[in-house]
């Protein structure tokens, strides 16, 4: 029976900004690829045993084509195999989005902050690895209940309504909606820590 944790698949996208550039021409070096599939790699960990895991080793890896600061950069994990502690992985990292100008360098009308979005995705780096998380568990974790409080509605104001009592209705939504979210965030904390009594029994 294959694990259902084989296919499980990430993506994250990040714009790269100019801050990043590291050689002439805008390029960015491929360490900040590197570090977005790392950070995707470490959610996979997260949905497939709760652990964030560490990647230990890049198995192969592959840089195809360069990036540039004002691409918009999609990375994606996914799992292929299934150790005791470790999670094989293959990843691939495109751009999705780039600036006008570098596609289109003879249009002189060209606003200096015009990007397209590319019809096919330009596939940049690609790669294997494994990580290892600390605590593996059978099968994939059932997700922890929602983090966000249940906040009451806005209330709707009436303009016509006095200065006075605009205040108070809003204090008021803000005084119930701040009780749901200390409620909420004591529940959360009495979870973890029976959670972490669990464990170190």
């Amino acid at each position: 029976m294959s694990d259902p944790r084989i296919g499980l698949t990430v993506t994250h996208r990040r714009y790269v900004g100019h801050n990043h550039t590291h050689y002439s021409g805008s390029q960015v070096d491929h360490s900040y690829t590197m570090s977005l599939l790392s950070d995707a790699a470490t959610e996979v960990c997260i949905r497939t045993d709760a652990d964030e895991g560490a990647v230990v080793a890049y198995d192969e890896i592959d840089f195809l084509a360069p990036i540039y600061a004002g691409d918009v950069l999609e990375v994606e994990a996914f799992v292929v195999g299934v150790g005791s502690t470790s999670r094989e992985l293959g990843m691939e990292a495109r751009v999705i989005c780039r600036e006008a100008q570098r596609l289109d360098e003879d249009n002189a009308k060209l606003a200096p902050t015009a990007s397209y979005v590319l019809e096919r995705p330009l596939v940049v780096a690609r790669a294997t690895a494994t990580v290892v998380v600390a605590n593996p568990l059978p099968e994939p974790p059932a997700p922890w209940g929602t983090q966000v409080a249940e906040v009451p509605d806005r209330p709707e104001l009436d303009p016509r309504a006095g200065l006075r009592d605009l205040q108070e209705t809003w204090l008021r939504w803000t005084r119930d909606a701040r009780e749901q979210i200390e409620k909420r965030t004591a529940e959360l904390r009495s979870r973890t820590q029976a959670a972490t009594d669990h464990n170190e029994e």
